[in-house]
C-alpha cells in the first residue's frame, strides 16, 4: 500500500495546494479464486480496511467475484452479482463510501458485463457497460456490447469508467473528457503477460485527456492466464500516484481536483482538440 502525491514538471509555486477540492479514492486489489464464498469474505474484509481511512469512493477489480465460462452459467452469476450488490450497497450506506464495481447484467435476456456506481447513500447512481469484448478469450461469446457512452455524475464530479479492454480505445475516453469527464475509473482483469501496455494505456489516457486515472486490477490465476494486480493511478500530469504491489492490498489516493482545473486552464489542451 502506498501513497504519493506532487506535481512533476510544474514550479514550486504550483505544487501548492490549489484549494480545498481534494478527495480520496480507494483501490481494492483481490486475489480471484473458483471459491466465490472465500473471494467475497475477503473482498469485504479489505472493504473493512479501507473504510477507516474514509476516502470519497473505492474502486475494484472487474468481475470481482469471477465469472461465467459458459453460456449456460451466466444466469447463475447474475443471481450471485445481484446478491452480492445488495451486500455492497448496505456496506456504502452503512459507511457513507461510494463504490465502483464490474458484474454480470442481465437485460431483456442479454448480459452485459457492466460497470456500476452505487453511491454513499446504497444507491446505484450510474453505470457503463463493457463497450470493448475481447474476442481472444471468448467475451463475444458470453456478453452482449454495451453501445452508450455516458458520464457518471456523483457529488465529486463527473466520471468516466471503463472495464478491462476499453482502455485500448482512446476515442472513448476522449469522447468522455469532451463531456466533462474530470477521473476515469477503471475496473480491470488485465494479465500480467500484458502488463507493460497496462500502465502505458493508462498513463497515456491521463494525459491526452487531462484527468486523473484510477484503475483496479486483479490477482490470481484463471486458466493458462496470469494476474499480477498493479492497481494503479495517475494524474492529469502522467505522474503515477500509487501503484500496488503483487498482493492483496488496498491503497488511497489523492486527487486534487483544483490542480485539475488549474492544469487545464494553463494548458488547454483538451479545447484546442
Amino acid at each position: 500500500m502506498g501513497e504519493r502525491f506532487s506535481q512533476k514538471g510544474l514550479s514550486m509555486s504550483r505544487r501548492l495546494s490549489l484549494g480545498d477540492k481534494r478527495l480520496s479514492f480507494g483501490l481494492v486489489q483481490v486475489r480471484i479464486t473458483a471459491d466465490v464464498t472465500a473471494t467475497k469474505k475477503r473482498v469485504f474484509e479489505l472493504l473493512e480496511k479501507i473504510r477507516r481511512k474514509k476516502p470519497s469512493a473505492v474502486v475494484l477489480p472487474e468481475m470481482w467475484l469471477g465469472g461465467p465460462k459458459s453460456r449456460r452459467d451466466r444466469r447463475r452469476w447474475t443471481r450471485l452479482y445481484r446478491n452480492a450488490t445488495a451486500e455492497l450497497s448496505h456496506w456504502c450506506a452503512e459507511n457513507r463510501i461510494g463504490v465502483f464495481f464490474s458484474a454480470v447484467e442481465e437485460e431483456g435476456g442479454r448480459f452485459f458485463n457492466t460497470a456500476f456506481f452505487v453511491g454513499r447513500d446504497g444507491r446505484i447512481i450510474g453505470k457503463q457497460r463493457k463497450i470493448h469484448l475481447f474476442s481472444l478469450e471468448g467475451e463475444t461469446k458470453l456478453y452482449s456490447r454495451g453501445n452508450r457512452i455516458g458520464l457518471i455524475r456523483t457529488p465529486f464530479g463527473e466520471v468516466g469508467c471503463l472495464v478491462c479492454y476499453d482502455i485500448r480505445f482512446p476515442e472513448v475516453a476522449r469522447e468522455l473528457a469532451f463531456r466533462g469527464m474530470k477521473i476515469l475509473v477503471v475496473c480491470a482483469q488485465w494479465p500480467e503477460a500484458r502488463r507493460d501496455h497496462w500502465f502505458a494505456l493508462l498513463k497515456a489516457r491521463a494525459i491526452e485527456n487531462q484527468c486523473f486515472v484510477v484503475a483496479a486490477n486483479r490477482l490470481g490465476r484463471k486458466g493458462r492466464i496470469a494476474y499480477s494486480g498493479d492497481s494503479v493511478a495517475f494524474s492529469p500530469w502522467g505522474e503515477e500516484l500509487l501503484r500496488l504491489s503483487r498482493a492483496d492490498s488496498i491503497g488511497i489516493v489523492r486527487l486534487d481536483l483544483g490542480f485539475l482545473k488549474f492544469l487545464r486552464k494553463s494548458y488547454p489542451f483538451l479545447a484546442e482538440a
